[in-house]
Order: structure tokens, then C-alpha cells, then sequence
């Protein structure tokens, strides 16, 4: 498990996806999108501590807040996206 990056298209996305993931026991909080993934929209995106991409993906699709794209943090950096 690791941390994720989910890169939402606006503010209010975000925050519907953060409260989603929380509510199924996940700790998402949102945030500015880092400036090396950032390149269309307003820039908000969802960090979750210490979890699993696909079980993440599949809630999402499951409440059908299908996002941009989902990356693999280390060192609070995205390294590697796992969902385009």
C-alpha cells in the first residue's frame, strides 16, 4: 500500500471524492495538484493515505466519479500513473 493521487476536474469534485473515499474508510483529504501532473482544469486534486489503487478505482467507478488520472506517490511526488 502507498499513497495515491486522484486528479479531479474541479473543486467540487474533489471534494465529493474525498468525502466518498472517507466515508468507505479510506483518509483522503484534498489538495492543490502538484505542478509536474497539473495540465488542464483547476488544479484540486485527492491524496489518499496508504491505499490500494484498485479497490480505490473500482469505488469510483462504483459511484460512478470516473477522474482524470490516478497516480502512485513516493515521497509525496507522483512516480507513476496507474490509471491514465
Amino acid at each position: 500500500m502507498f499513497d495515491i493521487l486522484i486528479v479531479c476536474r474541479t473543486l467540487t469534485s474533489a471534494q465529493r471524492v474525498s468525502r466518498l473515499l472517507s466515508a468507505r474508510g479510506w483518509r483522503a483529504m484534498v489538495i492543490r495538484t502538484p505542478p509536474s501532473v497539473w495540465r488542464e482544469g483547476c488544479g484540486w486534486s485527492v491524496k489518499v493515505l496508504k491505499a490500494s489503487p484498485q479497490p480505490v478505482i473500482d469505488e469510483l467507478e462504483r459511484a460512478q466519479l470516473t477522474q482524470n488520472r490516478i497516480y502512485r506517490l513516493e515521497g509525496g511526488l507522483p512516480v507513476e500513473e496507474v490509471r491514465p
